[in-house]
């Protein structure tokens, strides 16, 4: 049986994402999330496990005034993986897992479900209808005035104590967290080639990743938000927020390294020192869907 799912998926401002100079015209250095590589849960008897969405599109923006006639092209490929959790105390039994807010209400009827996902820091969100099948996959589209966003979503695991697991390192001296180890969420990955007639060509790759202590809501959620440039090192950004405190590096001041990526387990360590405070942080996320 079919079920038709209408659910919020936002469109990440948090990187207003820019060129880096680079002539580049190498077509081929740009990865894909690929939906096949995923296995579904088999007998799937509910919505709850870890799920991983994927989508592949162009976004293209058409210039104006003295630019007019120029069509600036990104290529983007997303992954979200997240979490749907039973909840008895809810009327419709599910929340699913919010990259800040943590477990949201996930309102069901017979024909259909609303709930959101979206980036931690998202100015706006817009709707998707979503057909969900065997209660292990989900696909929609998502259109907006730069182009149509194919989703597909494929539930891996019945598990929902959490994605992975997320450890920190830091010397904030008035900081209560350090060298230790968090619960991995929600995370969001963003893989976006530019061709930008004003800025050159630029290949990004941004991170959203949430973790917490408990799986329980917390206002003041732990969240790594970082880009990394691969034509431009100097426009790698980092920033980390713990318990109230902030570090954003930038200019230089950040390395991202992944040693394990796949389509079951990704293992990446960030690190960065505060422009203004000089504060460090090292988190190494090690998560498994």
């Amino acid at each position: 049986m079919n079920k038709l799912i209408k659910f919020t998926a936002g469109l990440i401002a948090t990187f207003i994402l820019t060129g880096c100079g680079s002539d580049s015209n190498d077509d081929n250095q740009v990865s894909r999330f690929d939906i096949n590589d995923y296995q579904a849960v088999e007998n799937s008897s509910s919505l709850e496990g870890i799920w991983v969405g994927i989508s592949n599109y162009t976004e293209e923006t058409v210039h104006t005034g003295e630019n007019e006639g120029l069509v600036d092209s990104d290529r983007v490929s997303k992954r979200r993986i997240f979490r749907i959790i039973k909840d008895p105390s809810l009327t419709s039994g599910y929340s699913i897992d919010h990259l800040f807010y943590g477990p949201m209400p996930l309102s069901i009827t017979e024909d259909h479900a609303d709930f959101i996902i979206s980036g931690a820091m998202s100015l706006f969100s817009s709707s998707i209808d979503v057909i969900v099948t065997n209660n292990n996959r989900m696909t929609g589209t998502l259109s907006n005035e730069k182009g149509d966003q194919d989703w597909v979503f494929i539930k891996t695991s019945n598990e929902v104590d959490s994605i992975g697991s997320v450890s920190v390192s830091n010397n904030w001296s008035n900081s209560p967290d350090s060298n230790d180890e968090y619960l991995a969420m929600v995370l969001l990955e963003e893989i976006r080639e530019s061709k930008n007639n004003m800025d050159g060509h630029s290949y990004e790759h941004s991170y959203e990743l949430s973790f917490d202590e408990s799986l329980i809501l917390n206002p003041l959620r732990r969240l790594l938000i970082a880009k990394e440039d691969r034509l431009n090192t100097a426009n790698d950004k980092l920033s980390v927020f713990i318990n109230g405190f902030k570090i954003e590096s930038s200019e230089g001041n950040v390395e991202i390294t992944t040693s394990q990526s796949n389509s079951s387990s990704l293992i990446t360590e960030f690190s960065g020192t505060d422009d203004i405070e000089s504060n460090s942080v090292i988190l190494t996320a090690n998560l498994s869907f």
